[in-house]
Protein backbone atom coordinates (compact mmCIF):
# COMPACT_ATOMS: atom_id res chain seq x y z
CA UNK A 1 0.00 0.00 0.00
CA UNK A 2 1.22 3.47 -0.78
CA UNK A 3 -0.15 6.95 -0.07
CA UNK A 4 1.31 9.68 -2.26
CA UNK A 5 0.84 13.38 -1.56
CA UNK A 6 2.05 15.92 -4.12
CA UNK A 7 1.93 19.69 -4.49
CA UNK A 8 3.08 22.01 -7.29
CA UNK A 9 4.34 25.50 -6.39
CA UNK A 10 6.02 28.02 -8.72
CA UNK A 11 7.39 25.38 -11.09
CA UNK A 12 8.50 23.01 -8.32
CA UNK A 13 6.83 19.74 -7.41
CA UNK A 14 7.04 18.52 -3.81
CA UNK A 15 5.97 14.97 -3.06
CA UNK A 16 5.96 12.57 -0.18
CA UNK A 17 4.63 9.13 0.44
CA UNK A 18 4.36 6.48 3.10
CA UNK A 19 4.38 2.79 2.27
CA UNK A 20 3.32 -0.43 3.95
CA UNK A 21 4.24 -3.85 2.58
CA UNK A 22 3.33 -7.34 3.74
CA UNK A 23 5.22 -10.47 2.75
CA UNK A 24 2.72 -13.27 2.14
CA UNK A 25 4.93 -15.79 3.98
CA UNK A 26 3.84 -14.39 7.35
CA UNK A 27 6.53 -11.79 7.98
CA UNK A 28 5.34 -8.62 9.77
CA UNK A 29 4.22 -5.50 7.93
CA UNK A 30 7.15 -3.28 6.89
CA UNK A 31 6.96 0.52 6.55
CA UNK A 32 8.84 3.14 4.57
CA UNK A 33 8.71 6.72 3.33
CA UNK A 34 9.91 8.92 0.50
CA UNK A 35 10.27 12.71 0.19
CA UNK A 36 11.24 14.43 -3.02
CA UNK A 37 11.24 17.55 -5.10
CA UNK A 38 11.60 18.15 -8.81
CA UNK A 39 11.61 20.96 -11.32
CA UNK A 40 11.68 20.96 -15.12
CA UNK A 41 14.70 22.66 -16.72
CA UNK A 42 12.23 25.13 -18.27
CA UNK A 43 8.79 26.15 -17.06
CA UNK A 44 7.78 27.78 -20.35
CA UNK A 45 4.12 27.05 -21.03
CA UNK A 46 3.33 25.50 -24.40
CA UNK A 47 0.15 23.91 -25.69
CA UNK A 48 1.93 20.99 -27.33
CA UNK A 49 4.28 18.43 -25.74
CA UNK A 50 7.85 18.52 -27.07
CA UNK A 51 10.16 15.54 -26.43
CA UNK A 52 13.40 17.43 -27.17
CA UNK A 53 12.61 20.61 -25.20
CA UNK A 54 14.10 21.62 -21.85
CA UNK A 55 10.65 21.48 -20.23
CA UNK A 56 10.59 17.71 -20.91
CA UNK A 57 13.63 17.16 -18.67
CA UNK A 58 13.42 17.50 -14.89
CA UNK A 59 16.01 17.53 -12.14
CA UNK A 60 14.92 15.66 -9.02
CA UNK A 61 16.15 15.03 -5.49
CA UNK A 62 14.79 12.15 -3.43
CA UNK A 63 15.25 11.14 0.24
CA UNK A 64 13.81 7.79 1.30
CA UNK A 65 14.18 4.85 3.60
CA UNK A 66 12.70 2.36 5.98
CA UNK A 67 10.60 3.02 9.05
CA UNK A 68 10.89 -0.44 10.57
CA UNK A 69 8.26 -3.13 10.81
CA UNK A 70 5.21 -3.94 12.91
CA UNK A 71 7.45 -5.28 15.70
CA UNK A 72 9.86 -2.35 15.76
CA UNK A 73 8.75 1.02 14.32
CA UNK A 74 11.49 3.62 13.91
CA UNK A 75 14.67 4.54 12.07
CA UNK A 76 17.01 2.25 14.04
CA UNK A 77 18.83 -0.25 11.81
CA UNK A 78 16.95 0.84 8.68
CA UNK A 79 18.49 1.86 5.35
CA UNK A 80 18.21 5.54 4.38
CA UNK A 81 19.12 7.03 0.98
CA UNK A 82 19.56 10.40 -0.71
CA UNK A 83 19.96 10.85 -4.44
CA UNK A 84 19.66 13.15 -7.43
CA UNK A 85 17.85 12.00 -10.58
CA UNK A 86 17.15 13.22 -14.06
CA UNK A 87 13.76 12.51 -15.59
CA UNK A 88 12.87 12.76 -19.28
CA UNK A 89 9.19 12.98 -20.23
CA UNK A 90 8.87 11.19 -23.58
CA UNK A 91 5.12 11.76 -23.91
CA UNK A 92 2.24 13.04 -21.80
CA UNK A 93 2.11 9.65 -20.05
CA UNK A 94 5.59 8.09 -20.42
CA UNK A 95 8.85 9.09 -18.70
CA UNK A 96 12.20 7.54 -17.85
CA UNK A 97 14.38 8.46 -14.89
CA UNK A 98 17.90 7.61 -13.75
CA UNK A 99 20.28 8.65 -10.99
CA UNK A 100 22.68 7.50 -8.25
CA UNK A 101 21.36 7.15 -4.70
CA UNK A 102 23.76 7.18 -1.77
CA UNK A 103 23.35 5.19 1.45
CA UNK A 104 23.31 7.31 4.61
CA UNK A 105 23.32 4.64 7.34
CA UNK A 106 25.39 1.51 8.12
CA UNK A 107 22.47 -0.70 7.06
CA UNK A 108 22.26 1.00 3.63
CA UNK A 109 24.03 -0.07 0.44
CA UNK A 110 26.85 2.39 -0.37
CA UNK A 111 25.48 3.41 -3.78
CA UNK A 112 22.43 2.36 -5.77
CA UNK A 113 21.65 3.34 -9.35
CA UNK A 114 17.95 3.92 -9.85
CA UNK A 115 16.48 3.49 -13.29
CA UNK A 116 12.75 3.73 -13.80
CA UNK A 117 10.08 3.81 -16.44
CA UNK A 118 6.91 5.64 -15.45
CA UNK A 119 3.63 5.25 -17.30
CA UNK A 120 0.63 7.23 -16.06
CA UNK A 121 -2.75 5.61 -16.63
CA UNK A 122 -5.45 8.29 -16.77
CA UNK A 123 -8.68 7.51 -14.90
CA UNK A 124 -7.20 4.24 -13.60
CA UNK A 125 -9.96 3.74 -11.02
CA UNK A 126 -12.65 4.25 -13.66
CA UNK A 127 -10.97 1.81 -16.06
CA UNK A 128 -10.65 -0.87 -13.36
CA UNK A 129 -14.31 -0.43 -12.38
CA UNK A 130 -15.33 -0.86 -16.01
CA UNK A 131 -13.11 -3.92 -16.38
CA UNK A 132 -14.45 -5.70 -13.30
CA UNK A 133 -18.04 -4.52 -13.43
CA UNK A 134 -18.53 -4.59 -17.20
CA UNK A 135 -19.70 -0.99 -17.44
Amino acid sequence: MKLIVSRDHKGWNFAGNVMAAKDLTGEPWEFGYSLGTSRPLSTAEKDKHCVFCRRSISARLEFYGGLGDAHSIGLQNTPQYLGPEMSWKLSERLAIKVGPHFGLTPSSQHVLVHFGVVYDIPDFNKQMAELFHGR
